[in-house]
């Protein structure tokens, strides 16, 4: 199952601070009608697809188990255009040095845990998974550790291609009913940090495109997807703290730089998925199109965004696609994602 970092105050923190985000999930004709940053404008808390108004809110009050690694998309982005921005002083966005930046420079702890890519755009640290034993009949499974990737094509930074700790106390149970205790691999993790800010004057303002679904296809009846709505939730809240240099929230992580998002909704649907994202590089704000892109949120659609953005030379953060695929960097060179593979 996906690791969901309880009991970590950065995951503690953020959900607080999401739970306490305003309801958006109202009841037409009374929707959230707030809209993105392109234009024309999109909502983002509401639809006109495929023709009539509909509201597309999140519920707040529960987190849905992708939502930090949707918010740590938002904070990777940051801290690579940090880099770029802030500490190598470009004045434009080039998508090989901000895919570099990602797969380099960016090393923090993020709500979903330490975020830091693999050379192939994968996860390569931050995420664990509970190891468990069958004890025998009475007992059945007990945790006896934790597991935590290395991340795929890792060379630094891991003695083995993953780590594994043994919760105190437990022991491994064998069939033959022996007992021996788990042996530990690696060493500690060293918490990385963001690079300090080198102020340039001016205000600048980077574009990128987000691809969520909020409503599903014909098939479903254009019914709202609550998973969609609340990852989406979660980024917008993400770059609202970025944005705003005064709220005591990472006040110093791009301090002369605005993020502006044009919004999609991809309805889960590959279909979809793909003439968004031509369209987000082609048509947003006004033709300048974006440098980056989050989303999508499935792995099929994911394939076909990464298609188009390749071409353009356009990195890509996913939240929640997960397929082992999408580790190929030849064949999707510009992808990453904040989840495990």
């Amino acid at each position: 199952t996906l690791p969901v970092p309880t009991g970590r105050p950065a995951y503690d923190a953020f959900v607080t601070r999401m739970k306490a985000q305003p309801d958006t999930q109202l009841t037409a004709p009374n929707c959230d009608l707030t809209t993105d940053d392109d234009s024309p404008p999109n909502y983002i808390f509401a639809s006109t697809f495929p023709g009539t108004l509909t509201c597309g809110g999140s519920d707040n009050s529960y987190i849905e188990a992708y939502e930090a690694y949707s918010y740590d998309t938002a904070y990777a982005l940051a801290s690579a255009l940090h880099y770029l921005i802030e500490t190598q002083g470009v004045t434009s966005i080039k998508g090989s040095e901000l895919k570099d930046a990602l797969l380099s420079q960016v090393d923090f702890q993020g709500a979903s845990g330490r975020v830091k890519f693999a050379p192939n755009g994968d996860r390569k640290v931050g995420v664990s998974f509970d190891v468990l034993n069958y004890q025998n009949s009475t007992a059945g499974l007990a945790t006896i550790g934790t597991w935590e990737p290395c991340g795929s094509g890792s060379t630094s930074g891991c003695s083995f291609s993953s780590r594994y700790t043994s919760k105190a106390g437990a022991s491994v149970v064998y069939s033959t009913g022996t007992s021996t205790a788990p042996v530990q691999k690696g060493s500690s993790l060293v918490p990385g940090s963001l690079p300090s800010p080198t102020p340039i004057n001016g205000t600048a303002e980077v574009y990128i495109g987000a691809i969520f679904q909020m409503l599903k296809t014909s098939k479903d009846n254009y019914a709202i997807s609550d998973k969609g709505t609340n990852r989406f939730a979660a980024f917008n809240m993400a770059i609202q703290e970025i944005n705003n240099k005064n709220d005591g929230i990472n006040d110093t992580l791009l301090p002369n730089t605005q993020i502006k998002f044009a919004y999609r909704d991809s309805h889960a649907d590959s279909y979809f998925g793909f003439f968004d994202t031509a369209d987000l590089v082609s048509n947003a704000f006004g033709g300048k199109g974006v440098s980056a892109v989050i989303g999508a949120a499935f792995s099929g659609v994911s394939a076909e965004v990464a298609t188009v953005l390749e071409r353009a030379e356009i990195p890509q953060i996913s939240y929640s696609a997960t397929s082992p695929a999408l580790s190929n960097d030849t064949l999707y060179p510009y992808f990453m994602r904040t989840p495990p593979s």
